[in-house]
């Protein structure tokens, strides 16, 4: 799960909060990014919605 933000002790408690969620967070640095989170929102309502793909997929972040 993707997580931004400005203020170091807010994003701790965020990562957590996404811990305990059942994800991995990967912070994305500034809240000035969140730009780029809401971009992957606005993707995947598009799929879900128009694309046909229904509300029971995700996006996996991928490392190599």
């Amino acid at each position: 799960m993707f997580y931004c933000g400005d203020h170091a002790d807010a994003k701790k408690t965020v990562a957590e909060l996404i811990r305990q969620t059942g994800f991995e967070p990967y912070d994305l640095g500034p809240l000035s990014n969140a730009r780029l989170i809401e971009a992957q929102a606005e993707l995947w309502i598009w799929l879900a919605s128009r694309g046909g793909l229904g509300r029971e997929f995700g996006f996996h972040l991928v490392r190599r």
